[in-house]
């Protein structure tokens, strides 16, 4: 995901993907910080593929609430 807004001076880069952890657990990987920059990476742990998926798609809503758009 990008928000890119040049009157502003922001270009960010929002990453979110999935990997599966040694312990049977799911890991949400999320990826952020201005574009060209060093990334800052936090992992959230989630018990199974439902709240991986619930806590995915809350992720995804608060990033276009402001103002991120998807890119392929």
């Amino acid at each position: 995901m990008r928000k890119l807004v040049p009157k502003a001076n922001c270009f960010r880069r929002y990453k979110i993907s999935e990997q599966l952890n040694l312990f049977g657990g799911y890991d949400l990987v999320l990826e952020w910080g201005r574009i060209g920059a060093t990334v800052r990476r936090k992992h959230e742990t989630c018990c199974s593929i439902e709240e991986l998926a619930a806590r995915r798609e809350e992720i995804i809503q608060k990033r276009r609430r402001h103002g991120y758009r998807m890119v392929a």
